[in-house]
């Protein structure tokens, strides 16, 4: 859906221009078709081109990858969807970060022929399609015609003192026009041109003198070093944070976009949309872990199935038994999935990430063993595609590799249940006597202790109980997977 929704937007952007080819030939027609950042994922509004896999000059076809992007999730490919060309120009340099989503980042031309043309080197966002005439004597009457006009973004143009074009990202000139702000007297903070960005403006709302400061100090702004213009390219939340004072002993350290992404939707989820609610259970594993020893054993070194394998395995079968837990929650209407997919809680050097193992119920241990080693591998690469993901329908998160004994995991909406997971823990067993007295029997079981959160608008209390009971049956029991 996002590719199709890509590719029709870019065919709307395209420019087909009509300019002479030689005096004696027919005038030909130079076809420009702008590439824009994509939404690589349903939250992303912003990204960072890490690098151009084309350059310019070479050939593209569609499903050619042409750069990588630092989503708010992981660095993904951002391929062409539409039709072959030629890669006429990059408009956002790589190592560009916070690029708005819609912000054309470079154009294709169908002949290798306009590469060099006038028209891909005049370029510019929102200008109107040029004709024969030359840029130059078009650029008067754009003039003349912006001056005339009493909408916001028209002065917005004519109100620049140089007479230059201001670049604007789409949501930053709706934003302007609904508060009544002139754009030319914003001074921005996006990409490689100063572009400004909704941030910029809904700044400038909360300061009309920062503004009117920042529109004041912009032509000398033009003429900085690019090094400069890197600090410019930061997102205006970095740019507040002042360097430490000589002798501080603290450091400031930029939001990444997926912690950005983090912060949001988990205080979102705790604090304001999802009533949680908690149960635990102590489970005996003495089983479990037999039989995880019998099948590694049985496997000679082709696969090492885990606790964490056995586990997802056990959520999968709960899921299905109890399917109120694999439902989600959209406002007016509850959806409850056929399938469990498995989202795995993975820490990746950039914050927290939690690919999916799908259809968990209908895989044995060794294909979830091997499925979760190479996702998490590739979650830790920063490699995860899209679909890899994006989705889930119950989430774990295991913290016992890391000795912690038992914890609460925040939902991930719109999930409704996600099982926190904690170390194996050896507990003197204990019997009654024929009094009725407890004794310590002199053996010693192995338990963990899990804790599932529960949202309270699907899953009731005595739904989670019965949630709770058939996993503890399938950790405790492990033949009740044979049924």
């Amino acid at each position: 859906t996002v590719s199709v929704l890509y590719w029709s937007y870019s065919r709307m952007l395209r420019r087909v221009v009509c300019r002479p080819w030689a005096p004696s030939v027919a005038a030909r027609f130079v076809t420009i078709t702008p590439l824009a950042m994509p939404a690589l994922s349903p939250t992303m509004k912003e990204g960072n081109l890490t690098s151009w896999v084309k350059k310019v000059g070479e050939a593209v076809n569609p499903g050619d990858e042409l750069a990588k992007i630092e989503t708010d999730k992981a660095t993904v490919s951002f391929e062409n969807v539409g039709d072959e060309g030629f890669l006429a120009r990059h408009l956002v340099e790589e190592g560009t970060n916070n690029v708005e989503v819609g912000t054309i980042v470079a154009l294709l031309v169908e002949e290798e022929a306009d590469l060099a043309s006038d028209e891909v080197k005049n370029w510019k966002p929102d200008s109107a399609p040029s004709s024969s005439a030359p840029a130059a004597e078009a650029a008067p009457a754009a003039e003349k015609k912006a001056a005339a006009s009493s909408a916001p973004a028209a002065s917005s143009s004519a109100s620049a003192a140089s007479g230059d074009r201001v670049f604007a990202s789409p949501l930053a000139r709706k934003t302007a026009a609904e508060l009544g702000l002139d754009l030319g007297s914003i001074a921005g903070t996006g990409g490689s041109v100063g572009r400004v960005t909704k941030d910029d403006v809904l700044l400038a709302s909360k300061d009309p003198n920062a503004a009117k400061k920042a529109a004041a100090g912009g032509a000398k702004a033009a003429d900085e070093k690019p090094a400069a213009k890197a600090a410019e390219d930061k997102p205006a939340s970095s740019q507040t944070a002042a360097a430490p004072a000589a002798g501080a002993n603290f450091e400031s350290i930029p939001v990444s976009g997926m912690r950005r992404t983090i912060a949001s939707r988990l205080t979102q989820s705790k604090n304001v949309d999802v009533p949680h609610y908690y149960l635990m259970q102590e489970c005996k594993v003495d089983s479990m872990l037999a039989v995880v020893k019998q099948l590694n054993a049985k496997g000679k070194g082709e696969f090492k199935i885990t606790v964490n394998d056995y586990i997802i395995k056990a959520i999968a079968r709960a899921n299905l038994i109890v399917p109120e837990c694999n439902t989600h929650w959209h406002g007016d209407h509850l959806r409850r999935y056929n399938t469990v997919d498995v989202s795995v809680a993975v820490a990746t050097p950039t914050g927290l990430i939690t690919p999916i193992v799908r259809d968990a119920h209908a895989k044995g241990l060794a294909e979830i063993s091997q499925e979760v080693k190479a996702l998490a591998k590739k979650a830790r690469d920063g490699a995860l595609a899209p679909e890899e993901y994006q989705g889930g329908t119950v989430s774990v998160s295991n913290l016992g590799g890391m000795g912690v004994d038992r914890f609460t995991a925040i939902i991930n909406p719109p999930q409704s249940t996600i099982l926190a997971v904690g170390t194996t823990l050896h507990k003197p067993e204990t019997a009654e006597n024929e009094e009725g007295e407890l004794i310590v029997t002199g053996k010693v079981d192995r338990v963990i202790n899990f804790t599932a959160s529960f949202d309270h608008r699907v899953v009731d209390g005595a739904v989670g109980a019965q949630w709770f009971k058939a996993f503890k049956d399938t950790i405790e029991n492990p033949l009740s997977l044979l049924l």
